[in-house]
């Protein structure tokens, strides 16, 4: 009875190891996938509109103030928004619009900004 109790304890380890080297080993769960950053650009823009002092006319989050328009509603594009940044409007530049040169690094980071500001969906 013992060599049968061995020979069945050796076989039961022996299926043991067998089995354990073709288990499937679930590999640890993946954490969710990091937050998206901000683009850059965007980013660096918006620390522009900060040092450049925009949000004490166009507001902080661009809403618009008595003294300056809603950037969240503009209907100017990319390349118009440059422009305007480049040359302001006689009104805009006498109530303190600064101008925004062609070669300066602040107006590409500054037009992402301003874009990023508009609301989605049909302007009134």
């Amino acid at each position: 009875m013992k060599g049968f109790l061995l020979a069945a304890g050796c076989l039961a380890a022996m299926l043991l190891t067998v089995s354990c080297r073709h288990a499937r080993v679930d590999p640890a769960p993946q954490p969710f996938p990091p937050a998206p950053t901000p683009d850059p650009l965007i980013a660096q823009g918006q620390a522009r509109f900060f040092a450049n002092k925009c949000q004490e006319c166009h507001g902080p989050n661009g809403e618009g103030t008595d003294d300056a328009p809603d950037l969240t509603g503009t209907r100017l594009d990319g390349a118009e928004i440059a422009l305007f940044l480049q040359k302001p409007s006689a009104h805009a530049r006498s109530v303190g619009m600064p101008t925004i040169s062609a070669d300066s690094p602040d107006l590409q980071p500054l037009v992402a900004f301003v874009l990023s500001l508009k609301r989605a969906g049909p302007k009134p």
